[in-house]
């Protein structure tokens, strides 16, 4: 019975090792057989095990791939656009007097300039964006000037000045002075002062500044991730007006005049300088009203005028034996067309270019008729008479205290002369 049980207990295990062997599986899992069993399984099944087979699963037809979903695409990022820039305002000179009681400003974006003093010019300028910008517009860093201008003058000084605004908004400002070396009115020529004011020639433009016209540059350059640009250069040209004008400023005159003082005369009898634009402040009424208040009355034609109109470098240059403080204080009333001189000399003298008239009536041109201009041109609201010791005589219709008292300095007047 024993022995029974035990051969069929081989026989079991002899049959699982054959089913095992016959799958990849089942070898995968046993390995290697030993010879003695492999004899045991050949003699107990000698035709092979041969299993039922699984009944096969349909195949199931085979589903098309689904691509894999595709993010959206996004927007391509576009480059912030090129900012424009322009200049909002710029003020270049003055000038302003040493006392600062009469000060004449330079006007804001005008486009001919004098300097502050003779050797010193102030500028001031700002910088904007140039109308609206779009919101891609990319934005400014920074924004740096240059200031360039002629006879040498260059920047020595800068002053840091916030910007305002913000975003689109925003002002940049600068701010600086440029100095420069002193002009030549003490070399310049000397021309011929007894000539009378329309046969002198008038060709000789800027003369105090070595012939040349001033000029400066405004530059400006912003900064933003992309690059650099630039504003429209300003260019300020100084025109015959402005370059009269600086004149008062190089001989650090007490009142510097306005633009509108000056007028086109020229070939005016009272215009004894060499340009064509003089300061009239109604000399031809002052020389009528001075002859009907002489005693004589002799017509105004009589009154021979030897000088009117002066500006400054002429004033220096080509009056003889007149120092600068004469220049300035004296005789500073030529150069504001408010003074005339007449001629007062005697028939025995042989200057009929200069002959006295008859102001007292007595039918004789004597010594006596220059006294008698003298209480004419006062009578006629002259605030200063003057005898030359050449006979010539001067009468100048200033402001009370144009003339200071002897010893002391004049100060700047408030206005100049009126009519």
């Amino acid at each position: 019975m024993n022995r029974k049980i035990t051969v069929c207990t081989i026989a079991a295990v002899l049959t699982i090792c054959a089913i095992a062997l016959s799958t990849p599986v089942g070898r995968s899992k046993l390995g290697t057989v030993s010879p003695e069993l492999q004899r045991h399984i050949d003699r107990l099944y000698p035709q092979g095990l041969s299993l039922p087979q699984q009944p096969s699963q349909p195949s199931q037809p085979s589903q098309p791939s689904q691509p894999a979903p595709t993010p959206p695409a996004q927007p391509p990022q576009q480059a912030c656009t090129r900012p424009t820039i322009a200049f909002k305002t710029w003020t270049v000179g003055g000038p302003y007097d040493r006392n600062n009681s009469n000060r004449t400003r330079a006007r804001p974006k005008d486009t001919s300039f004098i300097t502050n003093t003779e050797t010193t010019c102030k500028v001031y300028a700002e910088v904007s964006y140039d109308g609206s910008q779009s919101p891609n517009t990319c934005e400014l860093t920074d924004v740096t000037f240059t200031v360039t201008m002629s006879h040498d003058f260059t920047v020595t000084r800068t002053e840091t000045i916030d910007p305002s605004g913000s975003g689109f908004k925003k002002v940049w400002k600068y701010q600086a002075t440029l100095t420069g070396p002193r002009s030549s009115r003490r070399s310049g020529p000397r021309c011929d002062h007894n000539k009378r004011g329309p046969e002198r020639p008038r060709k000789v433009d800027f003369v105090a500044r070595n012939g040349r016209r001033m000029w400066m540059k405004l530059k400006a350059t912003g900064t933003y991730s992309g690059g650099t640009v630039r504003a429209s250069t300003i260019r300020l040209n100084q025109t015959l007006v402005d370059g009269i004008r600086q004149e008062y400023v190089d001989f650090d005159m007490n009142v510097v005049p306005d633009r509108s003082h000056f007028k086109y005369r020229p070939n005016s009898m009272y215009n004894w300088g060499h340009y064509t634009q003089m300061i009239d402040e109604g000399l031809a009424n002052r020389r009528r009203h001075w002859a009907a208040h002489c005693n004589g009355t002799p017509p105004a034609r009589e009154l021979l005028v030897k000088s009117g109109y002066r500006h400054p470098y002429h004033n220096h240059r080509c009056v003889r034996n007149v120092s600068a403080s004469k220049t300035k204080n004296w005789h500073g009333l030529h150069q504001y067309g408010s003074a005339l001189d007449i001629g007062g000399k005697l028939p025995t003298q042989n200057r009929p270019d200069s002959l006295i008239p008859d102001a007292n009536g007595d039918g004789r041109r004597t010594a006596a008729d220059r006294d008698e201009l003298l209480e004419a041109a006062e009578d006629a609201g002259a605030r200063y008479q003057w005898k030359y010791p050449s006979g010539h005589v001067h009468a100048d219709w200033g402001p009370r205290g144009w003339i200071p008292p002897k010893g002391s300095r004049l100060g700047p007047p408030r206005n100049l002369p009126r009519r």
